[in-house]
């Protein structure tokens, strides 16, 4: 989140004159936004390939110095960062080698086994492998009721990605159980209204657009913005994803400008945070030059 606030113009140098020097070369070329867009690509590469690193090293000594806890906590923010990159196949290798770690401690039916099953099962659903994102999430519940741990937020969004895999199978009434399921959870969990019930209404929103309900669609899609807004989170990839969705809704709708209007502002977010690269951003590009043909065409 913090370096989508990269911005050289904010740059601060001994010399006054150098920075307007050095500015006004940035100015010329290669502009303000590609600098800020290099520099986070930078950063960014330094910060994965260091992290993944390291916590492959922690996972093959059993986590050397490092607490269970700890370790798997880091496991989890160096996945997302590779899933929000699109470095998919890095970040699978990664939760399997800490399953195999997990195993190896004993670690077969915890909180956590069923935590890093459900972070595969995203991977694998992502890569579009339903039926093997559908087994990881299977046993990750399975594992959730035995040890009685499914009401809680990973419950949530656990049934959650279970319902986005009957979604992208096209089986949508399975699809509304389990995302009734969800916020059901989520309520209980007391999570409705956090980053975890966004990512809830979210997908409710895109549901009900499948199923022909666009009022419906508009209110979930609005209710997941106003919650990453209430949380200070709408400079995260999942929030642009919110955009995303709007998009997808008035281009159902034929409002092909109001849908430009909403690819961009994603894909403006995506472009500062420096995971325009990811599978969400070419989604978000893809869009884009798709509404702009549709326009031309009326």
């Amino acid at each position: 989140k913090n370096l989508s606030k990269v911005d050289v113009q904010r740059a601060k140098a001994s010399v006054p004159h150098d920075r307007d020097s050095i500015l006004a070369l940035i100015e010329q070329a290669p502009g303000f936004q590609n600098f800020n867009r290099c520099v986070v690509n930078y950063l960014q590469t330094w910060m994965l390939d260091s992290s993944e690193t390291y916590l492959r090293g922690a996972l093959q000594d059993g986590g050397g110095s490092q607490d269970h806890i700890t370790l798997l906590k880091f496991c989890q923010n160096v996945n997302k960062l590779l899933r929000n990159v699109g470095q998919l196949d890095r970040a699978a290798d990664i939760i399997e080698q800490a399953l195999r770690a997990s195993e190896r401690s004993g670690g077969v039916e915890t909180a956590d086994q069923a935590s890093l099953l459900r972070q595969l099962g995203i991977l694998r659903r992502k890569q579009k492998h339903l039926d093997a994102a559908e087994v990881a999430f299977a046993e990750s519940q399975r594992i959730s009721e035995q040890i009685g741990v499914l009401g809680t937020s990973d419950g949530a969004l656990l049934l959650l990605n279970r319902g986005i895999v009957s979604i992208e199978k096209g089986d949508l009434q399975n699809a509304r159980s389990m995302l009734s399921q969800a916020k059901s959870l989520a309520n209980e969990a007391g999570v409705h209204d956090t980053n975890v019930g966004a990512l809830i209404f979210r997908y409710s929103g895109r549901l009900a657009r499948l199923l022909g309900d666009y009022s419906l669609a508009a209110e979930e899609i609005a209710r997941a913005e106003q919650i990453y807004k209430k949380t200070d989170s709408l400079e995260t990839p999942l929030a642009a994803s919110v955009y995303f969705e709007f998009g997808e809704l008035k281009r159902t709708q034929r409002d092909f400008e109001g849908a430009l209007s909403s690819y961009q502002q994603g894909l403006d977010i995506q472009e500062r945070l420096g995971v325009v690269d990811g599978m969400d951003g070419k989604a978000f590009v893809s869009a884009i030059e798709e509404v702009k043909l549709q326009l031309v065409e009326l």
